[in-house]
């Protein structure tokens, strides 16, 4: 697991919360607020992840995300993603 997916599957509630807000996605490059992730990265998920993304807080939301987060960052280490 990269250092990435790693210090993404320890978030807790309120750092994930500031990071839907953020206007930077955790590739660097910049993403509308609210959104979890710049459109590159989100097209690049499996599609089940992709809608799981549209959960609620506290329905599931941050364990989508997490989860989200160690598929294109695992991915993107192997060279199974661009």
């Amino acid at each position: 697991m990269t250092w990435l997916a790693e210090e993404g599957a320890m978030m807790d509630t309120q750092e994930v919360l500031r990071e839907l807000q953020s206007q930077k996605c955790r590739c660097g490059k910049s993403k509308k607020a609210w959104r979890s992730f710049c459109y590159g990265c989100f097209k690049q998920l499996s599609y089940p992840l992709q809608r799981a993304l549209y959960k609620r807080f506290g329905e599931g939301y941050e364990e989508a995300y997490r989860s989200a987060i160690a598929e294109l960052f695992n991915d993107a280490i192997r060279g199974e993603k661009p």
